[in-house]
């Protein structure tokens, strides 16, 4: 829909294909056969026709057209918002099937708002007009533009604020009587120009763009922001993108009175706007939009680049199935991630990433019962703490009066003499805790306690059933089983640094054991310039068994590794996924670089380590999985390409 200046200035439309990025337009028709200003429109599904606002001899009129499948637009009927309107801004509510329109009064001079009632076919009937000011919205109505979310259910309204001079934007709902409206914010802090607004809601990332003119020292430019909407709360993306500096998508022709739609079916935009250039003369654009931040999904990933490139220029991409020859480094069939840098690399955040801060973490003596207790596990609920020590083959039991929170954690004065298994390093138990597994460094072996009441370390003694490791490690130091013990693991504390796994015909019975000849490295890809000195002997799993966690020392530091399994419990499966330093915590006195133990809250959220004499709870998360790449920007070698 465009003002004729060859024809009198009547409003007029013309049907555009688009193919590709270039658009062709049909022959004219003529809407309203007088000089005409303030266009707008927007499309009605409910009724299946596209309505028209214009604005001629102090009234807004609408004007509604249908489209048959063939492209051919016929006028059903022409009425009118009332005398003394003007800048009508349009607006369908898809969620309660509404057409809303906000206007000016000429007359109060003060915005208002009113919803249509019915439809007979050519023209629209509405209710009486809605004053903005009773949802406390300062604007005159002369200078706005509403777009509908339909994510949210929220009509997205920004305007120029008369209360503060500058512009806001506020979520709302209307019905044919009242406004109901969230908390205003500031979208710009500048005076925006009245013919420049426009926005568009983007299906993609569910996000609603606002574009418009800004007077920025006396040059109009456009500038767009991104507003996104939870229930009445509104947030705006901090950034502004002039396009006449970013050449987004107007080259460098400055313009007024821009125009933006999508075209749902080619995903891209078409853009008409009055360019200053050639004599203030309307020129449209096709243009696929290049996000301003993207979210790595299998649909946006293109590929990877095979070089450096600037932007807007034309780049080598090794596109996703096919074979890179231009890249190094990428092992066939592992995990990558996109780091913050835009590169890419196996650990889903490196060296950088951190566990946890000096605040984040408590700490419980152990060494006022005993030292070297190197081992432990915890009940099935996270309520109990059974701690072993190698220096006097006792194990330690400790309550925790909230689960698996390690400042709640007392000794209980209960202990359970382990000594006939001989220098006990770690322990694990059976489901229901009528049996302790010790594996001790001194006879290489596991040996096995009943328990006649579960976890009640007093009813415990020593079976004699034992299982030899000696074949595998002279040093074993941590013993864990699947969940239903039919597979047991033995880690050592020394070179190879390994886990075994060995299987049980039945669940957690020694009277069938044989060992699989699968074997887990302890080791993983350290960061550039970190030089690993020593690995010690602390694993476990998460509860399905898809996850290792181990720590790990190197000469600065302790890190906590993550590997996934692609089969539960199978370490010959395991692929290091991320790797996190707990600096802090060694920083500030408290621990060792010599970790003996690794287990896991159920949530994965908290990890419990310990070193001889005192054990340590992190509750940080563990780093946050780093798949946001910034899109339209300059790209190297080893680096992500992701649709814009």
């Amino acid at each position: 829909m465009y003002r004729d200046s060859g024809n009198s200035n009547y409003a007029t439309m013309k049907i555009g294909t688009v193919s590709g990025t270039t658009i062709s337009f049909g022959s004219a028709t003529v809407l309203y056969s007088d000089n005409s200003t303030e266009l707008t429109t927007i499309y009605d599904p409910d009724e299946n026709v596209y309505v028209f606002t214009l604005f001629y001899s102090y009234q807004t009129y609408l004007i509604t057209v249908s489209m048959s499948s063939d492209g051919v637009a016929t006028v059903n009927g022409t009425g009118d918002m009332g005398s003394h309107t003007d800048n009508a801004m349009p607006v369908y509510d898809t969620a309660n099937n509404r057409l809303v329109i906000f206007h000016r009064n000429r007359t109060y001079n003060r915005g208002e708002v009113k919803v249509a009632t019915s439809f007979n076919g050519s023209e629209y009937s509405f209710g009486s007009a809605i004053e903005l000011s009773t949802a406390s919205i300062s604007s005159q109505g002369n200078s706005h533009v509403a777009v509908f979310d339909p994510s949210n259910g929220k009509i997205i309204y920004a305007y120029k604020d008369d209360s503060s001079g500058d512009s806001s934007v506020v979520a709302m709902t209307v019905d044919s009587s009242s406004i109901t409206a969230g908390t205003k914010v500031q979208l710009y802090n500048q005076n925006p120009q009245a013919s420049g607004w426009n926005a568009f809601y983007d299906s993609r990332d569910n996000q609603v763009y606002i574009l418009h003119n800004t007077n920025q020292s006396n040059v109009k430019e456009f500038s767009m922001r991104k507003v996104g909407v939870s229930g009445d709360t509104v947030t705006v993306e901090t950034s502004t993108w002039n396009f006449n500096a970013g050449t987004i998508f107007l080259d460098d022709q400055l313009g007024q009175r821009p125009r933006i739609v999508k075209d749902p079916t080619t995903d891209v935009f078409i853009i008409v706007y009055n360019r200053f250039s050639d004599s203030g003369h309307n020129h449209s654009r096709v243009v696929s939009p290049q996000r301003f931040s993207t979210t790595l999904t299998s649909e946006n990933f293109i590929g990877i680049s095979g070089g450096d490139y600037s932007n807007n220029v034309t780049a080598n991409v090794q596109i996703k199935t096919a074979i890179s020859d231009k890249v190094s480094g990428l092992t066939p069939g592992k995990k990558f991630y996109v780091q913050t840098d835009g590169s890419i690399h196996y650990e889903a955040f490196r060296y950088a990433g951190r566990i946890a801060g000096a605040e984040n973490f408590n700490e419980f003596g152990t060494n006022n019962q005993a030292s070297q207790m190197y081992g432990g596990a915890f009940n099935n609920d996270g309520t109990k703490f059974y701690g072993v020590s190698k220096a006097n083959e006792n194990l330690y039991q400790y309550s925790l009066s909230t689960a698996y929170d390690l400042s709640t954690m007392s000794y209980d004065s209960v202990t359970l003499s382990v000594g006939g298994a001989g220098a006990p390093m770690d322990i694990a138990w059976n489901n229901d805790g009528t049996k302790l597994f010790v594996v001790t460094d001194e006879y290489n072996r596991v040996g096995i306690y009943t328990l006649s009441t579960g976890f009640d370390l007093s009813t415990g003694s020593y079976s004699y059933s034992t299982y030899g490791v000696s074949s595998q490690t002279t040093n074993p130091a941590g013993v864990k089983f699947n969940s239903d013990g039919t597979k047991m693991y033995i880690s050592e504390d020394s070179s190879p640094n390994r886990i075994y796994q060995y299987s049980l015909s039945t669940g957690f019975d020694f009277s069938s054991v044989s060992y699989d000849s699968v074997f887990f490295t302890n080791s993983y890809n350290s960061p550039a310039g970190v030089s690993l000195t020593k690995q010690p002997s602390g694993f476990n799993f998460n509860s399905d068994g898809t996850v290792l966690y181990t720590v790990s020392k190197d000469s600065d530091d302790v890190h906590l590794i993550k590997y996934t399994l692609s089969t539960a419990y199978d370490i010959s499966t395991t692929q290091q996924e991320q790797v996190a330093e707990l600096s802090s915590v060694v920083s500030s006195g408290n621990m060792t670089q010599d970790l003996y133990m690794v287990l896991v809250s159920p949530d994965e959220k908290t990890f419990f380590v310990k070193d001889q004499n005192r054990m340590f709870d992190i509750k940080a998360a563990a780093g946050t999985l780093l798949t946001t790449a910034a899109a339209g920007t300059a790209v190297a070698s080893n680096k992500l390409i992701v649709k814009g």
